[in-house]
């Protein structure tokens, strides 16, 4: 009988994994339903309300989470969101410390299991749904790992499992290549200058052909050839502005790491670069600079979510610009540090119970959707859908979005799905010719204490001239108050 020894490894990992697990589950409990409410994650979830196979997006993390629905149901969708990222988040860290002990030793990969769960966006994104950039993460790290393990593309194994890890990242998002097409060229062009021999090359092809093969199915339709080329070059924006470049650079101050976490970095990242040798330290730099440089660049509207795939390469580097200490007890203090304050963090940042608002603990923006999560708006969504399908079951919708107002036709749409609500939703556009087929109308306004009228000009012209007022819902979300306007087509009687 083979005896499993416990190492400090496994009980880092362990301890990492069920305090992770306790502490999703309180904050699901203390902050239930976690429903979909930000217009992004709510855009993601539309698939999951559809029968098709394939969608517009990558399709792999909508499989994953229909097929946990089919098997549980609806009733706890929030659960199994959190269980999913969850699961994505243990892989993550997994192959995070097979990384560090790859480049450098156990000890390396400790640390960097350690810093990665103590980054604000990690736990933030973990407790939501949509955001596939969260998703990258996991596959990333898997990629790298994978690519590290090849050898240069001698080892067929492990040449058939980056084929794989390719493909299923491509499968989780499309910007998945904006992460691991470089590091290959990078590794491909030396080896194949080096010794181009017949077993390489067969087990680059290998790689090639697995990649291609899972992620064909999707890509390899038109509107998709044409969504991914011409995606980059939507939603336009000057990319010589100071706006622009805020978003990458001191958004990961505001929004990812925190105070304490950025400086962290810079410090390890210019140790990293002065102080570490090794054979692979160029793909760990590539990792980071890459996807931060196309970002930064593409004249694309950029949010900072687009750089998560880099959270694991920067947390790698802390871990073995920490390891390259050689007093240990310097060592020991840096880490005592940063694992106390990463705590506190942790708590104030989850639980809201700490109240510590010193600077160096707490990222700028307090209010920011990938870390917290607004339960008075996911609440008062559900009302909304509630009184809708209670008063209009059976009716269908066409929806004013307003993009600053965070309840839109997909949130409503979402909450018909969960709730299993016989009712129907579409969006309103300019010309939409569809407009005149639905029963009623709805439009968002905002109240204010002098405000006791319904301002009639607030109202798109085109409902003014299709529909009349039949009924207002007013609610309140945080400090703001609203008013939902229901308005009757004038065909229908």
């Amino acid at each position: 009988m083979k005896i499993i020894k416990i190492n400090s490894s496994h009980l880092i990992f362990l301890s990492i994994a069920f305090l992770y697990a306790s502490g999703n589950f309180i904050w699901w409990i203390l902050n239930s339903p976690i429903f979909v409410v930000c217009p992004a994650s709510a855009g993601h979830f539309v698939d999951i309300t559809k029968n098709s196979l394939f969608y517009t997006n990558a399709p792999l993390f909508t499989w994953i989470i229909k097929i946990f629905i089919y098997a549980f149901g609806k009733t706890f969708f929030d659960l199994i969101t959190i269980f999913v990222n969850y699961m994505f988040f243990l892989t993550a860290i997994y192959f995070l410390y097979k990384i560090g002990c790859f480049l450098k030793n156990k000890e390396t990969g400790n640390y960097a299991m350690v810093l990665f769960s103590l980054i604000p966006a990690v736990y933030g994104m973990s407790r939501q749904y949509g955001h596939q950039d969260y998703h990258i993460i996991t596959f990333i790290t898997f990629n790298i790992y994978t690519l590290l393990k090849t050898n240069s593309f001698e080892n067929k194994k492990w040449a058939l499992l980056y084929g794989v890890s390719t493909g299923l990242g491509l499968m989780i998002k499309d910007s998945f290549s904006a992460y691991f097409f470089i590091p290959f060229l990078y590794t491909l062009i030396p080896a194949l200058k080096q010794n181009l021999n017949p077993p390489r090359i067969k087990n680059i092809l290998l790689s090639v052909m697995t990649t291609v093969l899972i992620s064909c199915p999707h890509y390899c339709r038109p509107e998709i050839i044409k969504k991914v080329f011409n995606e980059p070059l939507t939603e336009t924006v000057n990319i010589f502005t100071f706006e622009n470049f805020r978003t990458t650079t001191f958004g990961i101050l505001e929004n990812f790491l925190s105070p304490l976490f950025f400086t962290v970095f810079v410090i390890s990242l210019v140790f990293f670069i002065w102080k570490y040798k090794n054979r692979y330290k160029n793909i760990i730099l590539l990792w980071v600079f890459v996807p931060w440089a196309i970002v930064t660049f593409m004249p694309h509207h950029k949010l900072i979510e687009y750089l998560a795939g880099v959270l694991p390469a920067q947390a790698l580097i802390m871990a073995i610009s920490l390891s390259l200490i050689k007093r240990n007890f310097l060592k020991n203090f840096f880490i005592l540090i940063i694992f106390i304050a990463g705590t506190v963090q942790y708590v104030n940042l989850s639980y809201n119970t700490l109240n510590i608002n010193a600077l160096y603990f707490l990222p700028y923006n307090k209010h920011h959707p990938l870390i917290y999560y607004d339960k008075s708006l996911a609440l008062q969504a559900k009302n909304l859908s509630e009184y809708l399908a209670l008063n209009y079951s059976g009716k269908k919708f066409i929806v004013y979005d307003t993009y600053g107002f965070s309840i839109s036709k997909n949130i409503l749409q979402n909450f018909a799905y969960i709730l299993d609500e016989n009712i129907f939703y579409d969006y309103y556009y300019e010309g939409n010719p569809l407009i005149r087929h639905n029963d009623y109308a709805i439009c968002f306004l905002q109240t204010y204490p002098n405000d006791k009228t319904i301002n009639n000009n607030c109202i798109n012209s085109v409902f003014s001239e299709n529909f009349y007022i039949c009924d207002k819902y007013y609610f309140k979300i945080g400090n703001n108050n609203y008013k939902m306007i229901i308005l009757k087509n004038k065909s229908v009687i």
